[in-house]
């Protein structure tokens, strides 16, 4: 599948997508509606996967007022994307949501109102519904995770368990497993919440976990979570710039930026190539970007280069996408630094790995 198109070609298309989304039309619906079949936005990131080439995969944002010229179109029995200039065979992916979506739980609710699956082989899965920022109009400006349901945490916590289970025993391609949630306003910022969940997978599993946290205010608790099973770490920073820090995260800027630098270094008790942070591009200038992600990259820190995008519901729902040409340079310029620091982000596990949403697994090979 698209053997001749040049890989740098794919690169920039990619980008165009996962920062213009896709014209929706009635061969997208369809797509987007074999892949999603409960239809339950499970994280703001769920969008319309694509392979892009047998080793591409793209998610593509997938929301009513997306501007892109891109859209899809059927010939016969394939699938093409074009914007009347490139044409490129495609493929879903997957080609129709996994069967565990539609299983019941004990508590009557389907698996897929719990996790999700991403990218190829990886199983994402919000622990929480909302986080504590919101309670006080501290949230960031470009997050929506603020969920209404009134759920026992408790029993959120058994059923996450139970369908993350569940899924690993009915689906021997997953790979690995991203653990999210919201912030808490305790000393731990929530990270203990994972504890339970861990454990409960090791039972069953030797599958790699990556657990994404604030840092806690001891950071003795990463070693707890080590000792529970977490065999890696997203420590996520978010904005480099302090100043738009405050401004866009008013309530986790209040960990600071060298608070984090000391937690990435902290960290290293998941070994090399086991410890990551976002960086979302777009909300500050290149030049700042570029500085956070070469601080990251000196303490072993793997970059997740993230192309700003508007979240519905967010406080940031009608700021602007970013540039597709930017995100190109970010990500080129920090793949060559990761050369340089001989770390590589190619088959980590979680986001890293998953590299759907992001270009710096497809840049790194690329330049190798």
């Amino acid at each position: 599948m698209n053997s001749s198109t040049d890989k740098n070609d794919l690169i920039k298309l990619k980008a165009e997508l996962i920062c213009e989304g896709i014209k929706i039309n009635k061969t997208s619906e369809k797509i987007y509606d074999m892949e999603h079949k409960t239809k339950i936005k499970r994280t703001s990131n769920m969008g319309l996967q694509l392979l892009l080439s047998d080793d591409m995969i793209v998610s593509i944002p997938y929301r009513k007022y997306n501007t892109s010229s891109y859209y899809l179109y059927e010939k016969g029995d394939k699938l093409f994307l074009t914007n009347d200039n490139l044409i490129v065979e495609v493929k879903p992916f997957p080609f129709t949501s996994p069967p565990w979506y539609d299983e019941k739980l004990k508590n009557g609710e389907y698996v897929s109102n719990y996790i999700q699956k991403e990218g190829k082989d990886v199983l994402i899965c919000s622990i929480t519904e909302s986080c504590c920022y919101f309670s006080k109009a501290e949230q960031c400006a470009f997050c929506a995770l603020n969920g209404k349901r009134n759920t026992n945490k408790h029993d959120r916590i058994k059923s996450i368990t139970e369908a993350l289970i569940l899924s690993l025993k009915k689906d021997k391609s997953i790979k690995s497993i991203n653990l999210t949630g919201g912030n808490l306003y305790t000393p731990d910022k929530g990270a203990l919440q994972y504890i339970n969940i861990l454990k409960e997978i090791r039972t069953i599993s030797n599958i790699p976990v990556v657990v994404e946290i604030s840092p806690p205010d001891d950071l003795k608790v990463l070693q707890e979570l080590k000792d529970a099973g977490a065999t890696a770490i997203e420590l996520n920073l978010e904005i480099w710039d302090e100043k738009i820090r405050k401004m866009m995260m008013p309530g986790k800027a209040k960990i600071t930026r060298n608070y984090y630098i000391k937690s990435w270094k902290k960290a290293v008790l998941f070994e090399e190539e086991n410890v990551s942070s976002a960086i979302i591009i777009g909300l500050e200038s290149v030049e700042s970007s570029l500085e956070g992600i070469k601080k990251m990259i000196e303490v072993c820190c793997l970059p997740s280069i993230i192309p700003f995008k508007p979240t519905e519901k967010s406080l940031l729902e009608n700021f602007r996408k970013y540039n597709a040409e930017k995100v190109l340079y970010v990500t080129k310029e920090a793949s060559k630094m990761l050369k340089t620091q001989q770390l590589s982000p190619v088959g980590g596990p979680g986001c890293i790995g998953c590299s759907a949403c992001t270009l710096e697994s497809d840049m790194y090979q690329l330049n190798k």
